[in-house]
């Protein structure tokens, strides 16, 4: 499991450099990144803050500065949209985000899925038989 996820990781990393922004052939993950810095946009949700410090994690061990911006999701869309943040791994679509992706998706780049089958829920304790 460790392995495929670090080769997921590799994957969408190297993407995001390839097809991220304007500059982006101008690096390559692995080389010296001169001390360029990479914004994230991340939401206050436990799942993408690991996504995204995973994701931090390995561009700091290539060279890049990296910062985290924290904001409501559809801010996350929109930064990456206009340029104010270079990337994100937390739009849950074609469910809960997917109004933010139609609305700036012409202006993104689709990496496509770092997780696949993931559902959006209310759920209870099966111990609570009078709901449902």
């Amino acid at each position: 499991m460790f392995k495929k996820m670090s080769l997921l990781v590799a994957t969408v990393i190297g993407l995001l450099f390839t097809f991220g922004s304007e500059d982006s052939y101008k690096t390559t993950v692995g080389s010296d990144s001169g001390g360029q810095t990479v914004t994230l946009a991340t939401v206050n949700w436990e799942s993408e803050i690991a996504s995204t410090n995973v994701l931090a994690q390995v561009l700091k061990e290539a060279g890049f500065n990296v910062q985290i911006t924290t904001v409501d999701p559809a801010i996350m869309f929109s930064r990456v949209a206009e340029g104010q943040s270079d990337a994100m791994i937390g739009g849950w679509v074609p469910t809960t985000h997917q109004a933010y992706a139609e609305k700036y998706g012409d202006s993104m780049v689709d990496l496509g899925a770092n997780l696949e089958g993931a559902i959006s829920a209310l759920t209870v304790p099966t111990y609570m038989e009078d709901i449902n």
